[in-house]
């Protein structure tokens, strides 16, 4: 499988002019975080200070939020190396203009979903399985799948605006499972399964185990998970279900420890219900 290469080096300068900039190596797990600790080092700034201090992109002048792979910003070019500023600012002015770059990044993601959402209903059904089909390999190709459709800025959401934050992040969750049951449902009832497809089931996992408490994504992952399961009866029958029951036997459970509300309970238990009834019609059928 071919996969996209992130970049291998990264150039950061330093806030005076006078100082030498430093080369740091970048490999394909590597966060801003621990970029920014290397250039706090190497510029020989106390950790006392370390919160004053952010990375930026040298010509967007765009801030960079710590938790962020670099490979999902900066792409591989051949002899080209990103550059990047260190800058002091105050910690407050830092993670409002993360917070804002962030909910941009979010909200350009939400667009992308909701266009191939909306391009994947509206495709003639002479075209719907090719499109699917190259759908289903384009996600596969992108490294960062299936992380960038279960990742939550949970320390930003305590932040000021960290509500809207927040409220966008379940709409990018829901809207990832809502595109997962419209490939699903454009493929074969009998497509030839391998593991790949813990990859696609792992988003309707994450998603519920970071929103449990919302309504709108329960329905859609009730929805979703009961329509995948009949429309792929025959491997759900065999193995499917053991990619989705712990996790909604996990968010069910906590009910009784005042964790999980009953709605959510509810949808759980609907769900098995559903899954039962698939399972007992594709082995009396």
């Amino acid at each position: 499988m071919y996969v996209l290469a992130g970049t291998k080096t990264l150039v950061v300068h330093g806030q005076n002019e006078c100082d030498i900039p430093t080369q740091l190596p970048v490999h394909e797990d590597t966060q801003f975080e621990a970029l920014l600790k290397e250039c706090l080092e190497f510029f020989n700034i106390p950790e006392s200070r370390s919160a004053h201090y952010f990375l930026m992109d040298k010509r967007w002048n765009l801030i960079h939020y710590s938790k962020t792979f670099v490979r999902d910003i900066y792409p591989f070019r051949r002899s080209v190396s990103p550059q990047l500023n260190l800058v002091h600012m105050l910690p407050e002015k830092g993670q409002e203009l993360i917070q804002k770059q962030v909910f941009s990044r979010k909200l350009e993601e939400v667009g992308r979903v909701l266009f191939l959402i909306s391009l994947t209903q509206n495709m003639p059904a002479i075209h719907k399985q090719s499109h699917v089909s190259m759908l289903q390999e384009d996600l596969l190709r992108l490294p960062s799948f299936p992380r960038t459709a279960i990742d939550g800025e949970f320390s930003l959401f305590s932040e000021p605006q960290g509500k809207e934050l927040f409220g966008l992040d379940t709409l990018h969750k829901v809207l990832w499972i809502k595109l997962l049951e419209e490939m699903f449902l454009g493929m074969p009832s009998e497509y030839p399964w391998g593991d790949e497809i813990m990859l696609f089931l792992n988003v309707f996992n994450g998603a519920l185990l970071l929103h449990p408490e919302d309504s709108a994504l329960l329905r859609q992952y009730t929805a979703t998970a009961i329509n995948t399961a009949v429309h792929f009866n025959h491997l759900f029958s065999l193995s499917g279900y053991q990619w989705l029951l712990p996790t909604m036997l996990q968010v069910g459970s906590t009910v009784l420890g005042g964790c999980c509300s009953l709605l959510e309970a509810e949808n759980v238990e609907l769900i098995l219900d559903q899954f039962h009834g698939a399972t007992s019609s594709t082995c009396w059928g």
